[in-house]
């Protein structure tokens, strides 16, 4: 569930990864922000 992913096929697969997972948190941050 990552819409934020950005097509990261140039980068490094363990920075791509850190990449998405920081977009995550991100988004979620903002949800719940927006929630509560």
């Amino acid at each position: 569930m990552n819409f934020l992913l950005v097509p990261h096929a140039a980068l490094d697969g363990e920075l791509s990864s850190w990449i998405n997972d920081a977009g995550t948190v991100i988004f979620y941050l903002a949800v719940w922000g927006l929630v509560f």
